[in-house]
């Protein structure tokens, strides 16, 4: 069944249940008259793995650190009784220079720690453009309005047609993650599974960070501005059942292609709750509706991530984002310091590493994001009234 896009729009204001299967035939049809072409799968893994001689060579440097109060040169001194003069770790502290107030992990071992990143970062794994950001900050044109068509007479003047283009900054914005390690691990003297642990370690706790900042970043405070605060938001239909559940997830889609939107690389972010409400929504015979889809990692035929850093329940949030139109910038370099005993904060209260036989690591990157046309970033909210935990049919 053909309809065009207003038919779209009549069906998502007054759709039922009946009419979710020409809800997702005329998305289809849609797509194919934009000329939306099959997304491409977002491939599951990284090149990088925790478990390889370079991931192993920084878990095994940021150990060395930690086992000597951060001095490099001591750390050297360790290595080199622990792993031998001729190994990564001991080479690496040894030629590398020391940085101000911490250790710059060389870029041939760093580099595999960024892809490691990019794999614990819901955002990245659904494709955004990368660009390098090494000094200062970069300038990117940002798409304001489109150009303008016209038809002439013979003889006539041609209108003119321009683009209109902002422009968005990348800036190297600094990010801190503090990651405390049992001084148990750093008295083992050797061992690739106990550098592997640590390098994981500081991966999820620094990509954990990075996403929160990616995905709700408030942009002030040096923070990065996030998605939430760079889209355009739209409140779910207070009444949830299939019907409305549906339309309020084909809309951001219409709207976004409406925006003249291509929807090159569309990915969808969503928090556990909303997952599980989707993925056990069953229509008026019983059927899973997305369950079989979900299995596969696509809903509505695109690829999905979840993750606990969007909130759920009644103030929800689910992102309908084209990443072809989103850019993160990354710098080189890790930047590593020790705190042998240090306090920190572990998100409830302030423990103490001289008690619980502890050394802080704080891991710094350097990243940013932006994005190129505002409507790529389409977010569906409860706004304290609807929650798609629990999806009823009718």
């Amino acid at each position: 069944m053909k309809l065009s896009k207003n038919e779209i729009l009549d069906l998502i204001k007054t759709g039922t249940a009946e009419s979710i299967g020409a809800l997702t035939s005329a998305l289809e049809e849609l797509k194919s008259s934009v000329g939306d072409p099959e997304p491409t799968p977002v491939p599951e893994e990284t090149s990088a793995s925790v478990d390889s001689d370079r991931s192993k060579t920084v878990g095994g440097i940021v150990r060395a650190l930690a086992k000597n109060a951060g001095v490099p040169s001591l750390a050297a001194v360790w290595a080199q009784k622990a792993y031998g003069p001729e190994h990564d770790v001991t080479k690496a502290l040894q030629l590398s220079d020391e940085a101000a107030g911490g250790f710059l992990i060389p870029p041939e071992y760093s580099g595999e720690v960024i892809e490691l990143l990019r794999a614990e970062s819901v955002v990245m794994q659904l494709g955004p453009r990368t660009l390098p950001i090494q000094e200062g900050e970069l300038r990117v044109p940002r798409l304001s309005s489109g150009a303008t068509f016209s038809w002439m007479a013979e003889g006539d003047n041609v209108t003119k047609s321009e683009q209109t283009f902002g422009q968005e900054i990348l800036r190297r914005r600094k990010g801190a993650a503090l990651v405390p390690i049992s001084n148990d691990l750093l008295r083992v003297r050797s061992g690739g599974s106990v550098d592997s642990f640590v390098t994981m370690d500081m991966v999820g706790a620094a990509g954990a960070g990075v996403d929160l900042a990616y995905i709700r970043g408030s942009g002030v405070s040096n923070e990065p501005k996030g998605l939430l605060n760079r889209g355009v938001s739209n409140n779910a239909n207070t009444t949830v059942n299939l019907a409305n559940v549906t339309s309020d997830l084909v809309s951001p889609l219409v709207r976004m292609w409406d925006a003249n939107v291509k929807g090159r690389n569309i990915g969808i972010l969503m928090p556990p709750s909303v997952w599980g409400g989707l993925y056990s929504a069953r229509d008026g015979n019983g059927n899973y509706v997305w369950k079989d889809e979900m299995d596969r990692g696509t809903l509505l035929s695109y690829p999905f991530r979840k993750t606990s850093q969007i909130p759920g329940g009644v103030n929800f949030e689910l992102y309908v984002v084209d990443f072809d139109n989103v850019v993160v910038g990354e710098a080189d370099g890790l930047l590593v310091e020790a705190f042998p005993g240090a306090a920190y904060h572990d998100g409830a209260s302030v423990q103490s590493g001289v008690s619980r036989d502890e050394t802080v690591i704080r891991a710094i990157i350097y990243t940013d994001i932006i994005d190129r046309h505002a409507d790529a970033i389409q977010i569906v909210k409860g706004n304290g009234a609807a929650d798609w935990t629990n999806i009823p049919a009718s």
